[in-house]
């Protein structure tokens, strides 16, 4: 989907991803003391901070904005959220907007200096993609953990970054929980980010983006039922917002 790229949009773009890395490495260094608590609620006062501050930064620099659909479809906690991805937004607007979240993430992120590492010490549920069985196990421990903590917790389930219309399927992880903790309700999340911080590219586009929280998925749905309903949901709800 191609934009428009003015010399404002070059200039934004510029001066914003000049700021975030300096931002996260100058919030990373300032709280890694925290470390030290090795308490991932103590953490979290990390990640919401990087995360206020970046959407700050977005709105003010890029002239991006953020609206919320349906926030009475979200439960009391804990339930999870199952997550269109376009964009990085998304890594920080459930850290700001909700309380206290817990991520499922790629393994490969904890190990990138300073954001990986308080990943890991914020208590995010880190997966490993070729480990099988014995990944999948481990996760849907982690998940009890921290349900049991009163902890929501976030999955992508396209398992990554993807461009507005495009569809990719599902990853397993998903069903393993649904059977795991059938009684958790499962919220699907529709949102058009990528039209303003598109995958894999430079610009930041103006603009209002949107999360829609969708109704609970219907728990009484088989496997093959929940995958194509959550899909189905998901995809088409975020095509809307286009």
């Amino acid at each position: 989907m191609k934009r428009s790229k003015s010399i404002s949009i070059h200039i934004r773009s510029l001066i914003f991803n000049i700021f975030l890395p300096i931002w996260t490495v100058f919030i990373s260094t300032l709280l890694s003391p925290l470390i030290f608590f090795k308490n991932p609620k103590v953490m979290s006062a990390l990640g919401i901070s990087w995360s206020y501050v970046t959407i700050s930064a977005l709105r003010i620099i890029c002239n991006i904005r953020i609206e919320v659909q349906g926030a009475h479809n979200l439960p009391k906690s804990p339930y999870i959220i199952a997550c269109k991805h376009q964009s990085a937004l998304e890594t920080a607007f459930f850290q700001q907007y909700l309380k206290f979240p817990v991520y499922v993430v790629k393994k490969e992120l904890l190990k990138i200096p300073f954001y990986g590492w308080f990943l890991k010490h914020m208590g995010m549920i880190s997966i490993d993609r070729k480990g099988g069985i014995s990944a999948l196990k481990q996760m849907l421990r982690d998940c009890e953990k921290n349900l049991n903590q009163n902890r929501s917790i976030i999955i992508f389930p396209e398992g990554t970054r993807v461009m507005p219309l495009e569809s990719v399927e599902y990853h397993a992880g998903i069903l393993a929980i649904k059977k795991k903790f059938p009684e958790t309700p499962i919220i699907p999340v529709a949102l058009n980010s990528g039209l303003f911080w598109p995958k894999n590219s430079w610009f930041k586009y103006p603009g209002t983006m949107k999360f829609k929280i969708l109704p609970e998925l219907d728990k009484n749905l088989d496997n093959k039922s929940t995958l194509h309903e959550l899909k189905k949901t998901i995809d088409e709800n975020s095509a809307s917002l286009l």
